[in-house]
């Protein structure tokens, strides 16, 4: 695979999050310009055969395996990467009698930034925390990016590949407590949380800048909204959010404006996650 313009400007950085939701992760950037033979690539399949020619039929040099990184060599010139007939041509060291050949370009990834987990992280089946989960990785895990959308990262998984949340969305978002006999700060709290990943994951073009609980009479005059979703809890959240020029999600809200005191429903049953089920003034 190719490496992403995008990548190129990425700095390293701690991702850290507000009190509510937080994701710690180290993100190493790729490798600047400089004196190097070449970018390393990370081998991104179980194994990969490394030729002495850019073809499927030549002999191997040498069986690499996931996460293996070899250095695509020129890939750091203006030029590019050495590449022929879907190969590119790769050293396994920067000494002279290191390993030399050519592996399928579709398997690895030239000069990626890397995840780095700092707590233990859930890896989902697409970009929402509603997706199903396709890994837990252990703190330390480091995994290269294939791409990034939003606040989401796609990651390689040896041979597959998932999306990590980067939590990223929460900062500059206020929140302000407000008392309750209905719910403890907890449970708001965990309401707020998976409006803001909503909002991350779904709202392109607007930007939460606060939200809070509504209060105990604003959510028990919503109480029907439980009975006709089969919960038997309701919570109203209010914010407010900002939209760009392009008018939002879908160009259905006032481009270039903030709107204030929208609400958010959520219902849950027992005691359990929160599911957002109307929003709007």
């Amino acid at each position: 695979m190719k490496k992403y313009g995008w990548l190129m400007i990425l700095t390293a950085l701690v991702l850290v999050s507000g009190s509510i939701g937080a994701v710690h992760a180290e993100i190493i950037p790729p490798c600047e310009p400089g004196q190097q033979i070449g970018y390393p690539a990370v081998v991104l399949c179980e194994k990969l055969t490394l030729r002495e020619a850019p073809d499927s039929s030549a002999n191997a040099v040498q069986t690499l395996k996931y996460g293996d990184l070899p250095i695509a060599v020129g890939a750091d010139l203006p030029e590019g990467e050495k590449t022929e007939n879907g190969f590119v041509y790769c050293t396994l060291g920067d000494s002279e009698d290191s390993a030399c050949g050519w592996v399928n370009a579709d398997y690895i990834f030239i000069n990626p930034a890397w995840y780095v987990t700092e707590e233990n992280t859930p890896v989902y089946a697409w970009n929402d925390e509603t997706a199903p989960r396709v890994a837990l990785l252990d703190n330390g895990t480091r995994l290269p990016i294939l791409k990034e959308e939003g606040s989401w990262y796609l990651v390689s998984l040896r041979g597959a590949a998932g999306w990590i949340h980067s939590g990223r969305s929460s900062e500059g978002i206020q929140t302000h407590e407000v008392a309750s006999d209905i719910y403890t700060q907890e449970d708001i709290a965990s309401a707020i949380d998976t409006i803001r990943r909503e909002f991350d994951s779904h709202w392109q073009g607007c930007t939460l800048t606060e939200i809070y609980y509504g209060g105990d009479e604003l959510t028990a005059s919503h109480q029907d909204w439980a009975e006709r979703n089969n919960a038997d809890e309701v919570i109203v959240l209010l914010s407010s959010f900002d939209v760009d020029s392009t008018g939002g999600i879908d160009g259905s809200f006032n481009p270039d404006s903030t709107y204030s005191g929208w609400s958010w429903i959520l219902v849950r049953t027992d005691g359990k996650e929160w599911k957002h089920v109307d929003h709007g003034y």
